[in-house]
């Protein structure tokens, strides 16, 4: 057996405004307070994505206030002229400090975060559990269904009959690393995160785990 390792919000609450765009795709996306809406920004100019249907037009503050020091900042602004703290972008799990999109590493203190153009490049894929394996190793006659998106993994398990489920969400901002374990039949990934328990994938094809592999190491890259 050998194994090797790596490194590597929704918003429900939230109230209004422009965020970190969570494809990935711009800057930043407006909310809406509900869902996430086409009015995008980058460096101060904002668009609204095409994809042929019609949307309202969103009203960018003239002014906003600034979070850090509470200054009154152009609308736009993703750094306070005043205290030049980052206001938007990417925010770092672990301090929460917010960082330029597309950072590496917190510039507070160094966390490594899933940078967009990592993710970006992700072409949706779902993956499922060998269902032999699901069964002599979990006992269960429901395989694991793994969901890979650009913005988070989605890790089903069923139940022994399968009649009951439960989903983990992992976003990439929380993915701290992984451990691929490669067994004589199936292989296993163990994906580390940052706040949450550890998430195990396992009875997965050769073909699979490999998969998953040169994802998760390509955050690293």
């Amino acid at each position: 057996m050998s194994e090797s390792t790596g490194s590597g919000q929704t918003q429900s609450t939230q109230s209004a405004g422009w965020l970190s765009d969570p494809t990935g795709r711009h800057e930043s996306r407006y909310w809406d307070g509900m869902a996430w809406t086409r009015h995008v920004a980058d460096n101060g100019v904002v668009s609204v994505e095409d994809d042929g249907t019609t949307i309202e037009p969103v009203e960018v503050p003239e002014f906003k206030e600034c979070p850090e020091c509470f200054s009154q900042i152009d609308g736009r602004a993703s750094v306070c002229p005043n205290c030049n703290e980052r206001i938007m972008g990417s925010r770092c799990p672990a301090c929460l400090a917010m960082n330029s999109e597309g950072a590496r590493l917190c510039r507070w203190c160094g966390t490594k975060l899933a940078t967009a153009s990592a993710t970006r490049k992700l072409s949706a894929f779902t993956i499922k559990a060998d269902a032999i394996g699901a069964l002599l190793i979990n006992h269960s006659f429901h395989p694991q269904v793994a969901a890979f998106t650009q913005d988070k993994i989605v890790i089903t398990t069923y139940g022994f009959f399968g009649l009951t489920s439960s989903d983990e969400e992992i976003p990439w901002e929380k993915v701290a690393g992984f451990k691929h374990h490669s067994g004589l039949i199936w292989d296993q990934v163990q994906i580390e995160t940052r706040g949450q328990s550890s998430a195990v994938i396992s009875c997965l094809s050769r073909q699979d785990g490999e998969r998953i592999k040169q994802v998760m190491q390509g955050l690293e890259q």
